[in-house]
């Protein structure tokens, strides 16, 4: 598949479930480089692709139809996720069936404050101290 669009292009096998991550932005050049999903690169635990690159997702699993489940990264800046289905040339026509889609975000969000949160931190602790001097 591809590259199209600023896409990077994908090597999978038809009929899988592939994704990209996308920022708020429309896709610009260039394009990530593409990979090859057909070999151990797909079935690995964990998966982190790059924004505007087209990743296998398949079933999920470190093995066709068992194994682990996969870990895929959000790579920074994404906003934004697009499943599809890498379909084959000339047999778009006879698709059915469908995918039932999971998504579990295990990431602690907020366990380590940006870096304004320290600098409140530090304006509150000067203030609180300036307060006790005046007593």
């Amino acid at each position: 598949m591809g590259p199209a669009n600023n896409l990077s292009s994908a090597t999978v096998l038809a009929g899988v479930l592939v994704g990209v991550f996308l920022n708020n932005n429309a896709p610009i050049a260039p394009a990530p480089a593409g990979r090859d999903w057909t070999g151990s690169n797909g079935t690995a635990a964990t998966i982190s692709p790059a924004l505007q690159e087209v990743f296998f997702i398949g079933d999920g699993r470190t093995g066709t139809g068992s194994g682990a489940l996969q870990t895929f990264v959000i790579p920074t800046g994404a906003t934004r996720l697009f499943l599809g289905v890498a379909d084959s040339a000339g047999t778009n026509f006879n698709n059915t069936g469908g995918y039932s889609v999971t998504i579990n975000d295990n990431q602690a969000v907020g366990a380590v404050p940006e870096p304004a949160t320290f600098g409140l931190l530090g304006l509150g602790m000067a203030a609180l101290a300036v307060m006790k001097r005046k007593q």
